[in-house]
């Protein structure tokens, strides 16, 4: 299971000039060598075009337990969320 969705001000159109790319990726399970992988390549981004992608890199058992716990983090991306 991999799911990509773009959430927050980009994802509502409200976004402003400076505001960031949220992204929320749901893993098969919690691999960190990945998610050190995905913030590295979002740096790059950062660097070489100056768009700031902030990527939310969960385990799909962690989405589970945030499901539980009624994240709102969880909420927002439920709510605004565009899939990719």
């Amino acid at each position: 299971m991999k799911q990509f969705t773009l959430f927050g001000s980009k994802a509502r159109g409200d976004s402003g000039p400076h505001s960031d790319v949220d992204v929320w990726i749901v893993t098969r399970r919690d691999d960190w060598h990945l998610r050190d992988a995905i913030v590295g390549y979002a740096f790059d981004l950062l660097i070489e075009s100056g768009v700031f992608i902030s990527p939310r890199v969960v385990s799909a058992e962690h989405v589970r337990k945030l499901q539980r716990w009624h994240s709102p983090l969880l909420e927002e991306v439920r709510k605004d969320g565009v899939p990719l």
